[in-house]
């Protein structure tokens, strides 16, 4: 019994002391962010699986509006930055990331992973999903 805790605690401590990247994605000739996320890998592991999603067949992936605006830069030549906010403790990751998703929405950019994002239709450009 007492292996048991004093594993947990381990378990614990490094939970509590691990940290993860608040970043976000910009489209690289506007510089207007499109997306916040949090990840545990590098920036550029994170950015290539976004690149590696924006170009599956699955279709899941195809009906994410962030998905399809990725392809359409890399389509013309410009595929997405991606640029580190902040490092924090992985306990107080979505909070945090909540507050820059907020903050960029008060400042009227569209974001992407917001349940108001904007979806591209073929013909018909850019509208709200």
């Amino acid at each position: 019994m007492k292996f048991k805790q004093v594993r947990m605690r381990k378990i614990l401590k490094k939970f509590k002391t691990a940290t993860v990247s608040i970043y976000m994605l910009l489209n690289p000739t506007t510089l207007k962010p499109f997306y916040v996320g949090v990840t545990k890998h590098t920036l550029d592991h994170r950015l290539r699986q976004h690149l590696t999603d924006a170009k599956s067949t699955k279709s899941y992936n195809i009906k994410k509006a962030k998905n399809q605006y990725i392809k359409q830069l890399i389509e013309n030549g410009n595929p997405p930055t991606i640029v580190l906010i902040q490092v924090v403790p992985i306990n107080e990751a979505k909070v945090l990331e909540r507050k820059y998703y907020d903050e960029l929405i008060r400042m009227n950019y569209v974001l992407l992973n917001s349940p108001d994002a904007f979806c591209y239709s073929g013909n018909n450009g850019w509208g709200k999903i």
